[in-house]
């Protein structure tokens, strides 16, 4: 194991930044190692351990993704769809089965990456009513759009549809660093390239980075120009869908934002070749009770803003 982490870009590590840089510090540094229990300091062990905790929305968003790809691939081998009733089966038994390990922190604690915790159950103790009614609510009305979703549909019934990706992580250099790419679904029709992007909760415009570096990575890998590429957000929430058409010239604002990002990012290290962080104490906290409150190193933390 190297002595510090391999430094890399993504959105979601973008949004950690942006949300609290002490949440960052703990996610990818003082995590860093924390599997090593024999030789790990507590505070990397703990970090780690925490850095594993879940919540019951992104188990269902998980569950849901993964019914999605088994639907998918299912259409590639020509195969009938299972009704909305087995899909939601599938995901009422995901969701039971992060519930039951939750109830055992003791066996979490001896494998936190092989095991689920739940934030609701670590920190709460237990589910509240409100959370339940809304995953029942949620999972029928998901898995209905699910089967229903324009992008399902077109699979089913474009004869040229032509399945390129689904669920593959990839990378991409993107100012000499690293960044990571991970497209729900890929697929061709005739000239035109799909991504389409599945979203479980309510609608926001909070993703055109995210989904201008999957055009980006779409471009230059396959060598599609911008106008071939349409970019599909999937609201199954909602049963909408909204379409995203590539401009020439995107590249430009990507690039710029994702340069700016690692500017703060970097600005935060002792040494950029060896990705060493400094000091805890120069990561600023969250002023937000709310980010506090839904934060999984709350435990650690001596400047939550949590309350209870």
């Amino acid at each position: 194991m190297s002595k510090f982490p391999e430094f890399s870009w993504s959105y979601s590590r973008h949004s950690c930044f942006e949300d609290c840089q002490l949440k960052y510090y703990y996610h990818y540094y003082l995590s860093h190692g924390g599997w090593l229990f024999n030789s790990a300091t507590p505070e990397s062990a703990a970090a780690y351990r925490l850095k594993q905790i879940t919540n019951l929305y992104l188990v269902f968003g998980e569950s849901l993704h993964k019914a999605a790809e088994k639907l998918i691939e299912r259409i590639s081998r020509k195969q009938s769809l299972p009704d909305s009733d087995a899909v939601q089966r599938v995901i009422r038994n995901d969701l039971n089965r992060a519930y039951a390990e939750s109830l055992d922190p003791q066996r979490w604690q001896q494998q936190p990456k092989q095991r689920i915790m739940l934030h609701e159950l670590y920190y709460e103790g237990a589910l509240s009513e409100k959370a339940i009614s809304t995953m029942t609510e949620r999972r029928k009305a998901c898995a209905d759009r699910l089967l229903a979703s324009k992008t399902l549909q077109e699979l089913l019934h474009e004869e040229r549809a032509e399945i390129l990706e689904v669920e593959k992580l990839n990378t991409q250099l993107i100012h000499e660093t690293k960044t990571y790419v991970k497209m729900d679904l890929l697929y061709r029709l005739g000239d035109q390239y799909v991504i389409a992007d599945w979203k479980t909760g309510k609608e926001n415009q909070g993703h055109e980075i995210q989904l201008l570096q999957y055009a980006s990575y779409v471009s230059e890998h396959y060598g599609v120009p911008a106008e071939n590429i349409v970019i599909r957000l999937e609201y199954l929430l909602g049963g909408n869908h909204e379409e995203m058409y590539v401009e020439a010239g995107f590249e430009e604002k990507m690039n710029d934002f994702i340069g700016e990002s690692l500017h703060w990012m970097k600005a935060k290290l002792d040494d950029d070749y060896f990705n060493k962080a400094k000091p805890m104490e120069h990561f600023e906290s969250a002023r937000s009770p709310f980010l506090c409150k839904s934060c999984n190193f709350k435990q650690i933390c001596n400047r939550s803003l949590a309350v209870s």
